[in-house]
């Protein structure tokens, strides 16, 4: 019978031995799962970093020159970044607060689009201008403009 016995250990060994085999495979496909899937999360941050890049860049494009603050708190020659879409006005609200008393609550904006940039009226009392002309509606701006919202006048720095 000492045949039987080597068989059944040699039987139990084996067994053992494959065991052991099918954890190290589990282990393995385990970290090849994390691999990728850092690799992912990584690629994923790395992408939403540059979006967040590219979104800050786009943010603020241009800025606006003071030429005259009239009797706004700002000096004249102080650049003030915009963004995209930017609203202009006496009123907390807005974007860019001249606290100038000729200057509406909510007064004008200005908008980039595909284009370029385009400065409104918001139906102030006392007019926006660019170029000395009054905006009506809509009207395109290029760097260099005088815009005068109210008695506040702005150079447009594109």
């Amino acid at each position: 019978m000492p045949d039987l016995e080597s068989n059944i250990l040699t039987f139990e060994w084996v067994m053992l031995l494959l065991r052991i085999a099918f954890i190290a495979l589990i282990y393995v496909f385990l970290y090849q799962v994390a691999r990728v899937a850092l690799r992912e999360l990584v690629t994923i941050g790395h992408a939403a970093a540059k979006q967040e890049r590219q979104a800050t860049a786009r943010a603020v494009t241009a800025s606006l020159a003071v030429v005259d603050p009239a009797a706004s708190s700002y000096s004249p020659g102080e650049r003030l970044p915009i963004s995209s879409y930017t609203t202009v006005g006496r009123g907390s609200g807005n974007s860019l607060v001249f606290d100038d008393s000729y200057t509406s609550t909510t007064h004008a904006e200005l908008v980039r689009d595909a284009e370029g940039w385009l400065v409104r009226d918001l139906g102030s009392t006392n007019g926006t201008f660019v170029n000395g002309r009054r905006v009506r509606g809509q009207v395109r701006v290029d760097a260099g403009d005088e815009i005068a919202f109210g008695s506040v006048v702005v150079t447009f720095t594109g």
